[in-house]
């Protein structure tokens, strides 16, 4: 007797049914479209992460740079160093052959003499710069070949800037220390112990040497009675001139008196 077969596939080889299928589909068309829209339109600050610029942004970089390599850069000029200025009654040397002593401080008044190298001058005062030269009023000291111009008065000017070369410069003076003897002193030039002692007060000692006359030249002198009246003189080589005051009760010096002198 034949058996039946049942009519029934085994339950691996089942089948999913169409509407499923179709289903899985569409699902997976719907996925692509929707992740290409989100890569195709996401943010400029997504993009700018990446690290690479933007066209527009190189090109401002460049023309900046380009513009501040075309700026040339701005000379800073330095600040011009003044000459150190010359003091009140500081006795100083001519520089350079030729340097006129002028009547004022300018290039266009005249000429009272021209000053040789090495001649040595007293400052008057202090200097003006009335255009860009610094004039010193100066007298002469009384050296071996200044002639009649001896007792000059007058202007000279130098550079008021310390980058040019100096037409005079300042001189060192030893000054004997007070108490002093009149050969000590009398080393000394008249403006040189102007220079030294200026209005300090100084002790000098000396024998009389020389009674003689009252004073004749371009100085004035006050009081006047320092002028008119007889005075006697330490030795010829010496600056002390001895005068007795008319209101003092001192009588002026012999010759060969020793005196001391404040």
């Amino acid at each position: 007797m034949a058996q039946r077969t049942p009519n029934h596939r085994p339950h691996s080889e089942r089948r999913l049914p169409w509407p499923a299928i179709i289903a899985v589909g569409i699902a997976a068309v719907l996925s692509g479209v929707l992740l290409a829209a989100i890569v195709g339109t996401r943010s400029p600050a997504i993009g700018e992460a990446s690290g690479s610029p933007s066209a527009s942004a190189s090109q401002t970089d460049a023309e900046a740079s380009a513009s501040e390599a075309a700026s040339p850069t701005p000379t800073v000029k330095p600040t011009p160093v003044a000459a150190e200025v010359i003091p009140n009654r500081a006795i100083v040397e001519v520089a350079a052959d030729g340097l006129a002593l002028r009547t004022a401080g300018n290039d266009a008044a005249d000429v009272v003499t021209t000053l040789p190298a090495g001649r040595r001058l007293f400052v008057i005062g202090d200097p003006a710069e009335p255009d860009g030269t610094r004039w010193y009023r100066v007298a002469q000291l009384v050296t071996d070949g200044c002639g009649e111009t001896c007792d000059a008065i007058g202007y000279v000017g130098t550079p008021a800037r310390a980058d040019e070369d100096p037409t005079i410069t300042e001189a060192a003076v030893t000054c004997p220390a007070s108490p002093m003897t009149e050969q000590e002193l009398g080393k000394l030039d008249r403006l040189e112990a102007l220079h030294c002692y200026g209005r300090s007060e100084i002790v000098v000692t000396g024998t009389i040497d020389t009674p003689c006359c009252s004073v004749v030249g371009p100085i004035v002198i006050t009081p006047e009675w320092l002028g008119r009246a007889g005075p006697v003189y330490l030795p010829a080589a010496s600056l002390v001139d001895f005068r007795v005051a008319p209101d003092s009760s001192l009588q002026p010096p012999e010759r060969g008196d020793v005196v001391r002198i404040t």
